[in-house]
């Protein structure tokens, strides 16, 4: 089967000043282009903002403890963006990495080794109460990094996350950097995983942009 990509983005978490990463100062070191008129959110909620440009492919959250790039185009390389950031602030301290991305199919789709999560297996629920959502979970360890894929039916719809998680506390900016330029590798890596142990597929160049 293949899953439909929707969406990636990449997540460092650590103690940022979301008063200096706005657009200005990321178009003064070259990070984003020059010339774009960006919208610009607050959170009501906590604090922080969020950036986006219908001339950029991806939308930045910044938040006092996490730096988020996020993009609906698969072939948008978020970490390097992240990676960029880091190597302007060097001794910010950081905690960790992730590299996320999001998927979904139809239920009828769902993979033979995966069919226990229709609920056929699952106990017998009470007259009333109904199974709203079921939901798989598998942590592989590779090196540095724990790679998380979740597969959850909810309603006719399957949704798909897979996260690679880098520990960051004790280490430098160069291997943070270096965790973020890997975005692109480490989202291939899971994909591989997803097909040989679940024999989920991802459809190559299809994306919701």
């Amino acid at each position: 089967m293949a899953f439909r990509f929707t969406k990636s983005n990449c997540v460092v978490v650590g103690t940022f000043n979301m008063y200096i990463i706005q657009p200005a100062w990321l178009t003064a070191r070259g990070i984003i282009p020059e010339g774009i008129a960006f919208k610009i959110e607050a959170n009501l909620e906590e604090p922080g903002l969020r950036f986006s440009s219908p001339s950029l492919d991806s939308q930045w959250i910044v938040t006092p403890t996490r730096l988020m790039v996020e993009s609906q185009d698969r072939d948008e390389d978020c970490g390097e963006s992240i990676a960029k950031v880091i190597k302007e602030l060097p001794w910010t301290p950081l905690i960790a990495i992730g590299a996320n991305s999001f998927y979904e199919a139809k239920r009828a789709e769902l993979p033979t080794s995966l069919r226990f999560l229709r609920g056929e297996k699952l106990p017998k629920m009470p007259r009333g109460p109904r199974i709203e959502q079921s939901t798989y979970v598998l942590a592989v360890r590779k090196g540095d990094q724990i790679i998380n894929m979740q597969v959850s039916i909810l309603g006719d719809m399957i949704e798909l996350k897979t996260n690679v998680h880098t520990q960051l506390r004790g280490k430098d900016s160069s291997f943070a950097c270096q965790a973020a330029q890997g975005f692109l590798d480490q989202r291939k890596y899971s994909e591989k995983l997803l097909a040989k142990l679940f024999g989920i597929r991802v459809r190559q160049g299809d994306s919701h942009a």
